[in-house]
């Protein structure tokens, strides 16, 4: 969390998503910078957001056989139980 001048806090919101619906998390896993992934998820990103499909980022992972991906969310308590909506 961050301070603003005037002693607001400043809460970063790592749910936002960009035009392909990927959230910061997401394009850093993708890129496979998994080290700047472990950054986003002190801040507070989370390893459970979804897109418009439904699909957590360990479904996404799946569908890419992005195995380092896979193996870096489950790691991190990425929640392999979770279904399709």
């Amino acid at each position: 969390m961050l301070r603003s001048n005037n002693n607001y806090l400043i809460m970063p919101n790592f749910s936002i998503k960009d035009s392909l619906d990927q959230t910061p998390l997401a394009v850093a896993l993708w890129a496979g910078l998994h080290d700047i992934a472990r950054k986003l998820m002190l801040g507070g990103a989370s390893v459970n957001d979804t897109n418009s499909e439904g699909l957590t980022l360990l479904h996404q992972a799946v569908l890419r056989k992005d195995t380092p991906s896979c193996i870096f969310l489950m790691d991190n308590q990425a929640d392999i139980k979770k279904r399709l909506a």
